[in-house]
């Protein structure tokens, strides 16, 4: 995956707020809304964590999306340990759709720039027990718009 970060994250447009392009998603949202004043508990600061996570996800998203879908599909095999990518499209969706991740850990691990992968679960209930461990839930209807994720979308109800 592509590391060079892209303008336009969410985190930047706040003024007098320095963005910490390393942290955790949550971690960088809560220190913004802090900044911000945003009162936790209500209905605007969550659909603004939603906003910003959006957010986030696309730039992490689109930066391994090429003008050939191929390669597109081969980078995010690559990105998620899948090595060699897969030859063909439908053989890479096919070694995708066994990938268990948390959402919000592929863009955190994008965030981090950091070397290293993505934690990939075992299964669908090992990967449905950490996120209600941890609280990781990505919105689905965020998810959804990015078409080439799609695949590793897994419903996990709270």
């Amino acid at each position: 995956m592509n590391s060079t970060r892209q303008p336009g994250s969410r985190f930047e447009r706040y003024t007098g707020f320095v963005p910490d392009r390393h942290a955790p998603i949550k971690e960088e949202f809560a220190r913004l809304a802090k900044h911000q004043g945003w009162n936790p508990r209500s209905n605007s600061y969550r659909i603004m964590y939603r906003q910003c996570l959006a957010a986030e996800f696309d730039i992490c998203v689109s930066s391994i999306m090429t003008d050939d879908e191929l390669e597109s599909w081969q980078a995010l095999c690559e990105f998620l340990g899948i090595e060699p990518p897969p030859p063909s499209i439908t053989r890479c969706r096919k070694g995708l759709r066994s990938v268990h991740i948390n959402l919000i850990d592929l863009v955190d691990r994008y965030r981090s720039d950091a070397d290293g992968r993505v934690t990939r679960f075992p299964s669908r209930q090992a990967l449905k027990d950490y996120t209600r461990t941890t609280g990781k839930y990505f919105p689905l209807d965020e998810a959804k718009e990015s078409g080439i994720v799609k695949i590793l979308l897994r419903e996990i109800k709270r």
